[in-house]
């Protein structure tokens, strides 16, 4: 089963405005929601962080320090031929001690036994 492209891009459009409207929400059980069991947030040069406690810790400390919206600038929305994952290359457009940001991000989302799609390696590279 192919994916055609405009199911790509809409899935992920879908699934990154999900996510920041519980983002936004800041409840951490219902942002862990979004991640997948095996996920893993990488900030390159920086820190890998891995398994649902790590990941609580990180948003945690993310929400206190930077509450505000962000934006997903897609470059190139990609699935694999069995659509079981969504790659995307992106910029994150972001706030950072008060100063806009952007950032290159490839975001790798797995469809879980559920049928929904998760978070399963989130890289940020920071300058």
């Amino acid at each position: 089963m192919t994916i055609e492209q405009t199911e790509i891009n809409q899935l992920l459009q879908d699934f990154h405005e999900n996510f920041l409207k519980v983002f936004l929400s800041q409840d951490i059980d219902k942002i862990l929601d979004f991640h997948h069991q095996d996920a893993v947030l990488v900030h390159f040069g920086k820190v890998a962080i891995y398994g649902r406690e790590g990941i609580r810790k990180f948003y945690e400390k993310l929400l206190k320090e930077h509450p505000e919206p962000y934006k997903i600038i897609p470059i190139k929305n990609m699935a694999t031929s069995d659509g079981e994952y969504l790659i995307q290359e992106g910029i994150l457009d972001c706030i950072v001690d008060g100063e806009p940001k952007k950032f290159p991000v490839v975001t790798i989302l797995k469809k879980d036994k559920d049928g929904k799609y998760k978070y399963y390696r989130d890289e940020v590279k920071e300058p």
